[in-house]
């Protein structure tokens, strides 16, 4: 199941984008954007991921995938790398409590 959903999320991205993966199921999509431009390399993530990652013989998923993603900035409360995960991460936990399979952002 994790191959199909990273090759979904390679196919999402775009060639300046890097795509990788954080931990256990996380992975870390780091655009060199703004934010609008950030949500919407998101929200295009999740709609692939959304249609591509359903119970089929091709891929062989047994349920349906969806994703919750967190879209944070540099900002002067974000200026590290560690900071702006952390950012990231509330802001997916945000998307998680809404429901799951949506995108948040921090003034978004």
């Amino acid at each position: 199941m994790l191959s199909v959903v990273a090759q979904v999320l390679s196919d999402s991205v775009r060639a300046e984008d890097l795509i990788a993966r954080y931990g256990g199921e996380e992975f870390v999509i780091v655009v060199p954007d703004n934010l609008k431009g950030a949500v919407d390399v998101a929200e295009r993530t999740r709609v692939n991921v959304l249609n591509s990652c359903s119970p089929h013989e091709k891929n062989k998923l047994r349920r349906q995938v969806t994703v919750s993603l967190g879209v944070a900035t540099f900002t002067d409360k974000s200026s590290t790398l560690d900071e702006l995960i952390e950012a990231a991460d509330r802001q997916m936990y945000q998307a998680k409590n809404k429901g799951k399979n949506c995108v948040s952002a921090d003034g978004f």
